[in-house]
């Protein structure tokens, strides 16, 4: 006779206490688990015998001692910093080391300079952006960085300037804290700026909100500058299209014409600005990629009806929006009539199309487009 252990109490008893144990296993760790997701901080006792067998013990950390301080130094030699500060970029700036510049290298306007960066110019004000290049092997700013910006200020005008980064979407760390670093100087003496972050609504949202400005003192040696903003809620605010939070330099008309250098630029969530953590090329040049691609193609066309011609999709990787083009060159090869103007350019978020006003020519004719395209879908 086979017996049935479900009638049987002690194995019965058995399972129910694995049960128990099992479900108070879960409740504890439901709970360490919501607050490493909400402070990014692991649970562990406050002290731990070495050898024991705490599941996070000393030796598997690295430690020496028995105990630990409540409060470490990040980047320190505390057993706690055994993971490195630099495992993983926490930055929300793009192009933090001005390492890509898709709309050139030179710039006097106001618009976009170096990617993601955007130099505005106050009334009457001149202002020459350049890339500039550190000497291989400085020391003065860390991580060995190639380039950093350069803002010449020739006419300081009647209405301060600011140079700055849009940080996509105003919902980030509304009502929470941010931390911000950089590192800058001027050529001559000293430069007073000031710093700020502003919450931008968007297209028909609420009307900006900006923090108080928090001054700093350039001076002809680089220096790191570090600050905390809290920022309001945005509870019962109206929020459009293209809304944004930005990290903004401003450069003061009092502060007369000189020439200042910017490099290394952090922002991250918290009441600590994190050393720097560069992301690779790759992934920099992906993130840029979101708002600004200069994309080269070699495609058919063909003219598709009387007076006009119409390349096929011309992909591209996806795109904040569906972007504004400029055709910066085309050639149509073994074409049939004449290209006349750009009539449209039809495009979504990973693709365009561009119709040609076109003279003469049989209608149906196919040959070949190619050239290169500026795309930007920019906050």
């Amino acid at each position: 006779m086979i017996s049935d252990k479900r009638y049987d109490p002690a194995y019965c008893g058995t399972i129910n206490a694995a049960r128990v144990a099992l479900e108070a296993l879960q409740t504890e760790y439901a709970g360490k688990l919501a607050v490493l997701e909400s402070t990014g901080i692991p649970i562990h006792a406050s002290t731990h015998a070495t050898g024991g067998d705490d599941p996070v013990t000393p030796a598997s950390i690295g430690a020496a001692d028995t105990s630990h301080a409540d409060t470490h130094v990040i980047g320190g030699t505390d057993a706690l910093n055994a993971m490195p500060y630099d495992a993983v970029p926490t930055n929300l700036l793009i192009n933090e080391n001005f390492d890509f510049w898709q709309y050139g290298t030179r710039f006097s306007a106001t618009g976009y300079t170096a990617d993601r960066w955007k130099l505005t110019l106050g009334t009457s004000m001149a202002i020459t952006a350049t890339q500039q290049a550190f000497t291989v092997g400085q020391t003065d700013v860390p991580d060995e960085p190639t380039y950093f910006m350069q803002l010449a200020i020739s006419n300081a005008g009647s209405a301060d300037g600011f140079f700055e980064q849009r940080i996509e979407s105003v919902r980030t760390r509304a009502g929470a804290t941010i931390a911000y670093s950089f590192y800058a100087k001027c050529t001559a003496t000293t430069y007073g700026a000031k710093v700020r972050m502003v919450q931008n609504f968007g297209t028909g949202g609420s009307v900006d909100v900006a923090t108080a400005d928090q001054d700093i003192t350039l001076t002809t040696s680089w220096q790191k500058f570090t600050g905390t903003f809290t920022l309001d809620s945005i509870s019962g605010k109206t929020i459009g299209a293209d809304n944004y939070l930005a990290l903004r330099i401003v450069l003061p008309t009092a502060s007369g014409t000189k020439t200042i250098q910017i490099a290394k630029g952090q922002a991250n969530r918290g009441t600590v600005a994190l050393p720097s953590v560069s992301r690779n090329q790759t992934d920099g040049l992906r993130l840029c990629q979101r708002y600004c691609q200069l994309v080269s193609f070699n495609t058919l066309a063909a003219i598709y009806s009387t007076g006009f011609a119409r390349t096929t999709s011309i992909g591209f990787p996806s795109m904040r929006v569906a972007p504004t083009c400029t055709v910066t060159s085309i050639s149509f090869i073994g074409k049939d009539g004449t290209p006349s103007t750009l009539y449209l350019a039809q495009s979504d978020f990973n693709s365009i199309s561009l119709i040609y006003n076109w003279t003469g020519g049989t209608v149906g004719k196919a040959f070949t487009a190619t050239g290169a395209l500026a795309l930007k879908s920019e906050l």
